[in-house]
């Protein structure tokens, strides 16, 4: 991201007003998020921001304002941040491999060589994978990529 004007309006230094300029699409996209929090990655250090404003005018903008914040960042004119609008928890896998069983979404998983159904949230989508959360999903677990070709109780 390129360096973008900051403002500062003193109010006994707390909290602090961030003002950046986006392209118009991702300004859209914030518009929807407007009162939450955001987070912001500045030198190394992860800070929350709250959207504030949203400009979609001829210079498209937002307002972020934010609570906590490192010391030496008010006295910056100028800053490079990085902006997380969405987190994502959960096993992050192809939306493919999901079955549904009924209205119950789930994934096939491979248990002491024994393939069975788990149920699962859908937690979120990134393009064409989604973020599924179980009581049986954990990190490193094996899961079927290619649903079509296994069935409940399968032996691999």
């Amino acid at each position: 991201m390129r360096k973008r004007p900051i403002a500062k309006i003193i109010d006994n230094l707390s909290p602090i007003y961030i003002h950046t300029v986006l392209p118009e699409e991702e300004v859209k996209k914030l518009e929807e998020k407007k009162d939450s929090t955001i987070g912001m990655e500045w030198q190394g250090q992860n800070i929350d921001l709250l959207l504030h404003k949203v400009n979609t005018g001829s210079q498209p903008g937002v307002i972020f304002v934010v609570k906590k914040y490192p010391d030496n960042l008010i006295h910056r004119r100028q800053v490079d941040i990085r902006l997380t609008t969405e987190r994502l928890d959960g096993l992050l896998i192809n939306e493919k491999a999901v079955v549904f069983q009924g209205e119950q979404a789930g994934i096939f998983i491979v248990w002491k060589g024994i393939v069975r159904w788990v149920p699962v949230e859908i937690a979120g989508r990134l393009k064409d994978q989604v973020s599924v959360k179980g009581t049986d999903i954990e990190p490193g677990i094996r899961y079927v990529g290619n649903p079509y070709l296994v069935r409940d109780g399968d032996r691999l």
